[in-house]
């Protein structure tokens, strides 16, 4: 009997002993396959943003090497607290939202970019006709009130003049117009600055401001080398609310002319990224440890070779 029991009890306990393992063998597997999905999931989520951000891109550098980069062509770059905007002509894809026959439609857009209301990155790309007097669709050349091109152009010829009702007015350039489009839904954050030419005064430089001081009334992109756009994309944004939105907009700073100077010099993307990868920035400040893990920030520098 004694000898019975023994050996009933010793295969109770390896019974009982086999189920524990097996109960920590399940755990350990399930801990495994979370965090497997885990980090699935934040490749595939990365991956969403560098694929946005470069299709971003890739349309800003055809919009850019088609620009029209003559004196007498108007551009806008409105530099704002927060997103920055910009208004330009160019040879490149857009609606034609009249439906006008192809005979009459020119290969010239007005393009533009901003970031919506919805916090979303949208390009606008208005096709315009063939010059007509009795069209207001169609190209239209800087004219001045003298002979003297120093002088301000007349507002009916520049780009915020003639086209009002799509980009709106000074300083806000809040248009309506159904040419614009969702570029980016996920780029919540669009900055600009600007790598000037050499003048008698300065060596190449990076600026805010895309003239010279001394050349306040300029218009095009005479003084400019290269534009500089930088874009922050949410991950996920879509389960981010408008104010969350809003508070990250403004917790990335505008880039200053002290940063741009340097030495050396600290262009946005450097700013951006020491924001978010500081242990100062509290969520009070707009940046919460689940925005600042959300957060990508892209750059990317276009060459205008102007002449």
């Amino acid at each position: 009997m004694n000898s019975k029991s023994k050996l009933r009890g010793f295969t109770l306990f390896e019974l009982l002993l086999s189920m524990a393992i097996l109960a920590v063998l399940v755990l350990l597997i399930g801990n495994l396959a979370n965090n497997a999905t885990a980090t699935t999931t934040t490749v595939r989520m990365r991956l969403e943003s560098d694929n946005q951000a470069r299709t971003v891109f890739d349309r800003m550098a055809q919009d850019f090497s088609g620009m029209l980069k003559r004196k007498d062509i108007d551009v806008v770059f409105s530099k704002q607290n927060g997103n920055d905007k910009m208004f330009f002509y160019s040879e490149a894809p857009a609606y034609y939202s009249n439906d006008p026959v192809s005979s009459k439609r020119s290969p010239v857009a007005l393009v533009g970019y901003r970031i919506s209301d919805k916090s979303q990155l949208q390009r606008l790309g208005k096709g315009l006709i063939w010059s007509d007097e009795s069209s207001a669709a169609s190209l239209n050349f800087l004219t001045y009130p003298s002979a003297d091109i120093g002088s301000r152009p007349l507002e009916e010829s520049t780009i915020p003049g003639r086209w009002k009702q799509s980009i709106g007015s000074a300083p806000n350039f809040d248009g309506v117009d159904r040419d614009y489009h969702t570029l980016g839904n996920q780029v919540c954050r669009l900055e600009l600055c600007f790598q000037l030419k050499p003048s008698d005064k300065t060596v190449n430089t990076y600026s805010i401001d895309p003239y010279y001081p001394d050349h306040p009334n300029i218009n095009g992109v005479q003084d400019i080398a290269a534009i500089i756009v930088t874009i922050a994309v949410l991950e996920n944004s879509a389960s981010s609310s408008d104010s969350e939105k809003s508070r990250l907009i403004a917790a990335l700073p505008d880039p200053r002319n002290a940063d741009l100077h340097g030495p050396p010099p600290k262009l946005t993307a450097t700013l951006w990224k020491q924001l978010i990868t500081s242990s100062l920035v509290t969520p009070e400040k707009g940046l919460s440890q689940r925005s600042k893990s959300r957060l990508r920030i892209y750059e990317r520098s276009f060459n205008l070779n102007n002449q």
